[in-house]
């Protein structure tokens, strides 16, 4: 046997030939599944896969077979990790949790309309010392029944339209968080912060900050155009000592305001000038393109004043 034929029947590429033929991974398959899953398998349904779309999640030194398969009728897959190391990865199962997750991203590309398919994983272990690596992946947290519990608990859901009383009273830093969030879409918000007058003078000694960016939060989201009452509210509802802050704030945003309706008036007044010029032009015999250059307006927008003529 020549250097090159040895080379080709490593570890890794006599079970990967072997295991590339059907009847040799069905018979694998049916001699080392657990029982109740080989009885929810249809073994005549072992196709292999191409695992190289996969990067090295798992790791040097381990080799993946990929197999898709029914169970249940319903398209999941079964992977071999073959690991011939001397010394076992501890992390393993990390590595094919984060394995597993790729193989339902890449499912979900072919099949973006299909539920996330089932992943059976083995470990192939070939090395010479006993593998003592952790086989359970919550094995590898601190708090082993705490993580297993957030992996595969309901996630706990807190939906704000359905939280009925916010405590304002004992929990307010956070209370007004969700109470602002929770009345923010109101046509007028202002009767419904009058509920935090109580609260805002201690804050406003506490924290400014906090203050801060509730004004900021209302004056952006509100669907209430009452900003001037906004302003004026907050200015007379925090403590004394920081409603000079306050009316800082509001002054600066007033000037704000003001500037940019200035912007607007001055590219309402230059569109107005633009839309004059373009009639006479019109009136003169110009064809649309040169109307367009000179103006800078579309051409759609000239022939639609054209029209109108």
């Amino acid at each position: 046997m020549t250097e090159n034929n040895i080379n080709r029947f490593t570890h890794d590429a006599f079970v990967k030939k072997f295991m590339s033929r059907k009847e040799v991974a069905t018979e694998f398959f049916a001699a080392n599944l657990p029982q109740d899953i080989l009885k929810i398998t249809d073994l005549s349904s072992f196709k292999q896969e191409k695992s190289d779309f996969i990067d090295n999640t798992l790791g040097h030194g381990i080799v993946d077979l990929l197999y898709s398969v029914k169970f249940n009728n319903q398209t999941g897959y079964v992977s071999v990790l073959l690991e011939h190391q001397s010394t076992p990865d501890k992390l393993m199962t990390f590595r094919i949790q984060k394995y597993m997750l790729r193989i339902c991203d890449a499912h979900l590309k072919k099949h973006p309309k299909s539920k996330l398919p089932v992943i059976y994983p083995i470990i192939f272990y070939t090395g010479k010392t006993k593998y003592t690596a952790p086989l359970s992946f919550w094995e590898l947290f601190s708090e082993p029944k705490l993580a297993k519990q957030s992996f595969t608990d309901q996630i706990q859901l807190l939906e704000l339209r359905s939280v009925k009383d916010i405590d304002l009273r004992n929990r307010y830093h956070s209370g007004i968080m969700m109470y602002l969030m929770s009345k923010i879409y109101q046509k007028d918000i202002l009767p419904f912060l009058d509920v935090l007058l109580p609260i805002l003078q201690t804050i406003s000694k506490e924290n400014f900050n906090l203050v801060e960016d509730m004004l900021y939060y209302i004056l952006e989201n509100a669907e209430s155009q009452k900003k001037e009452e906004v302003l004026s509210f907050f200015e007379k509802a925090v403590s004394e000592e920081k409603r000079g802050e306050i009316m800082t704030i509001a002054n600066e945003l007033r000037a704000e305001g003001l500037e940019q309706g200035i912007q607007q008036g001055i590219q309402q007044g230059m569109q107005q000038s633009m839309h004059v010029v373009t009639k006479n032009l019109l009136k003169k015999g110009m064809n649309e393109s040169e109307i367009s250059s000179i103006t800078g307006l579309s051409i759609t927008e000239i022939v639609m004043m054209k029209n109108k003529k």
